[in-house]
């Protein structure tokens, strides 16, 4: 008899390929769609049998049957349609593939399988030209597949390798380079090829291997990114995965991907397997120098957390006037049976949107803001603001009240939040004569979202900018990032660009209430303020510093 047991491949540990498990499968469950569908085609060939025995001389009356009982619309039928449609052979055949279909989503397998084998499965299971659904035939099959996961991950890349454009010099033929083009990603229409972004989404999923992020993004997620950058981002990169990639969309049908170069080694080390004399040892090697202009910045999420981000749908309230319902933007809940069941993992998708702003209350996701925006920015760079790297405390409300307070606005003030984070500050301040400044682009589109004026750019960068071009600001509020000396730098980088008689109020490390005023200046500080700060036990105070007229 032959055996029922499924290989649970380890994926091969080295540096270029990555480390995990490949997903078990449950013999009992393929043993269960086996009985099912022989019960099926127990019943179609009864059915088919009765239809013969019903039909045989019978059939010319069909028509009448049709025509009096149906919609005249729907009453083209004649006997041999219905002859047709009873027979065995084509049941049999659909009834087959969808059970390949089922059984083949009771595994992992689609989900490491490159653009080309899934394009030929899928065609087999729309034409119904699967393999009979035979014991011996479903566990050799799905055994044999299994077993390829590994040689999937090689085919995968060599699939992505071959869909490069050949009409465009940027396309190396001996390896993965740093800009490649891949062409036909989109119609004259501008509609996407899914087909083609399917070569783009076996990139991402390649690369979270090697990011030990999981198996990869959903090829929904590829597809909208791809349709955002050709709709609204036209010529334009947009940055994916941590800075692993980042694609480019023109309205000609090409897709311009730069893959960042600790990433298209390894690419080409996977490719090397498959073919180890077409790849130059210099394109499979490390790099011993760091990209100057290619920076991984963030530790990007897993894909388990974002691939269920994805599937959230927009709430529902109740318009108060009309007694109806009416779509809620400014929350988000999980699709019916979408809550994962494992708590750490739920727990982790509840940490992510909670540091988006989102209040977590009975299965919902309620915001301050319409979140649209920021959460299409987390699901393209696939991270967050690296709370260490950017120093991002959010102001409590109480302080941030406080610091308004000092900051004394008037109509006529032109106001500055820089390093400004969600805005904590800047929702106190008057939205038309405010604007804020902010490196991270996902707090950007949180910022957008409120309605704030934003630069997205390094303060210290635009400071200098700004003064240059002569323009200051009568109100800076701010509370800067403090490791290695940054809270001096961006109150030095403000203190350039505050108009003189203008004020700068800021949450500063306790340390800055013994500082001197510069000649020209007036400091008045705070109390040390302990613990006003989640997550760490630094005492502050709230720092006025005014310019003199002069």
């Amino acid at each position: 008899m032959l055996g029922t047991s499924f290989p649970v491949a380890k994926i091969a540990s080295s540096e270029a390929i990555g480390h995990g498990y490949f997903a078990p499968v449950e013999p009992n469950a393929i043993e269960a769609l086996l009985d099912e569908c022989a019960q099926q085609s127990t019943h179609i060939e009864r059915t088919a049998l009765l239809a013969n025995t019903l039909l045989g001389e019978n059939a010319s009356t069909l028509r009448y049957f049709a025509d009096g009982n149906l919609d005249k619309n729907n009453a083209r039928l004649d006997s041999a349609l219905f002859t047709k449609l009873f027979e065995r052979e084509g049941a049999i055949a659909s009834l087959h593939a969808d059970y390949w279909q089922r059984a083949i989503a009771l595994t992992d397998v689609l989900d490491h399988m490159p653009q080309n084998r899934r394009n030929s499965w899928a065609e087999l299971i729309r034409s119904n030209t699967t393999p009979a659904f035979e014991r011996e035939t479903v566990f050799s099959t799905l055994r044999e597949l299994l077993w390829s996961r590994e040689k999937f991950l090689a085919e995968r890349v060599e699939g992505i390798f071959n869909a490069l454009s050949p009409k465009h010099l940027t396309n190396s033929p001996m390896g993965f380079g740093a800009r490649m083009i891949l062409a036909r990603m989109f119609s004259e229409y501008g509609h996407l090829a899914y087909e083609r972004a399917g070569y783009i989404n076996d990139l991402r999923c390649v690369i979270a291997r090697l990011q030990g992020r999981g198996n990869g993004p959903s090829h929904g997620s590829t597809d909208d990114i791809l349709r955002t950058a050709l709709r609204e981002h036209r010529g334009e990169w947009l940055t994916l995965d941590g800075g692993a990639l980042r694609v480019r969309a023109y309205q000609v049908g090409t897709v311009h991907v730069e893959i960042h170069p600790d990433i298209a080694w390894k690419l080409n080390a996977i490719l090397a397997t498959l073919h180890p004399n077409a790849i130059p040892a210099r394109f499979r090697t490390k790099p011993e120098k760091k990209p100057k202009d290619f920076v991984l910045m963030d530790r990007p999420l897993p894909f388990d957390v974002l691939n269920i981000i994805q599937t959230l749908g927009v709430g529902m309230k109740l318009n108060p006037v009309t007694q109806r319902g009416e779509r809620d933007s400014f929350c988000r809940i999980f699709g019916y049976q979408a809550m994962p069941e494992d708590k750490a993992l739920l727990n982790a998708v509840v940490d992510v949107m909670q540091s988006l702003g989102a209040v977590y209350i009975r299965q919902k996701f309620v915001f301050d803001y319409d979140p649209e925006q920021a959460l299409r920015e987390l699901l393209r760079s696939g991270c967050l603001p690296d709370q260490k790297s950017h120093q991002f405390y959010p102001t409590p409300a109480a302080l941030a009240e406080q610091v308004i307070e000092h900051a004394g606005i008037e109509s006529h003030h032109r106001c500055l939040e820089p390093s400004a984070g969600q805005g904590n500050l800047a929702v106190l301040m008057p939205k038309d004569q405010t604007v804020c400044c902010e490196v991270s682009a996902m707090h950007a589109e949180i910022l957008r979202s409120k309605g704030l004026d934003v630069v997205q750019q390094d303060f210290l960068q635009w400071a200098d900018q700004c003064a240059a071009a002569g323009r200051f600001f009568d109100r800076i509020i701010m509370n800067p990032p403090y490791s290695q000396g940054r809270a001096q730098l961006h109150l030095d980088a403000a203190r350039k660009i505050l108009a003189p008689g203008g004020r700068i109020v800021a949450v500063l490390p306790s340390g800055f209430g013994n500082r001197e005023a510069p000649s020209g200046w007036n400091y008045h500080c705070s109390q040390a303020i302990e613990g006003a700060f989640q997550g760490t036990s630094i005492s502050v105070v709230i720092l006025v510093a005014e310019r003199s007229t002069s």
